[in-house]
């Protein structure tokens, strides 16, 4: 099957970024790592990845670069998150000055 294929294939991708880290001395993340699944995947069939040993969980979102990826691949879980931005930075003005409070503002907005 040529999922099976894909599995082993991306297990040994993942083996050769960690060989080439330990090569030039730096260190991966874990803990920072997790499986995103795209589409219809049979959670029996799934195959288990890992990095040195370590099994990577599996999320239903993922946050890379600014930007909330979800599997299903839909915009609502990033535009809500973003959404309230503007409104974090309003609120800290009360706690500023006037001109603090528009260098935020117009930091925001252009």
């Amino acid at each position: 099957m040529c999922y099976d294929t894909d599995a082993v294939n991306l297990q040994f991708a993942l083996l050769c970024v960690s060989d080439w880290a330990k090569k030039w001395q730096l260190t991966i993340s874990i803990k920072k790592c997790c499986i995103l699944h795209i589409g219809k995947v049979n959670g029996d069939s799934a195959p288990e990845l890992s990095i040195d040993g370590v099994a990577l969980p599996v999320c239903n979102s993922v946050n890379e670069l600014g930007v909330t990826v979800n599997d299903p691949l839909a915009p609502c879980d990033h535009i809500a998150k973003i959404s309230n931005i503007p409104y974090v930075y309003i609120s800290q003005c009360v706690l500023f000055d006037l001109v603090m409070c528009y260098k935020i503002m117009f930091s925001v907005y252009s």
